[in-house]
């Protein structure tokens, strides 16, 4: 798939996928991308820090609220 595929330039796409790669969410091998496999702890990482920032925005906006 390329970025014309996509609808977007080069320079966009080519972020895009320097970011990813840093977050480590894409492995470059050459001029191929690949997506890691993750292991059950770090997925359950993911998940449990996902829980913690939606608990803490809700209570941000509840607190928003009241101001």
């Amino acid at each position: 798939m390329s970025p014309r595929d996509l609808g977007v330039s080069r320079t966009p796409a080519r972020e895009a996928l320097a970011l990813l790669t840093q977050d480590g969410l894409l492995v470059h091998e050459g001029r191929r991308f690949k997506v890691p496999v993750f292991g059950e702890q770090q997925i359950t990482e993911v998940f449990e820090i996902r829980q913690r920032l939606n608990r803490t925005r809700l209570r941000l906006a509840v607190n928003a609220r009241r101001h």
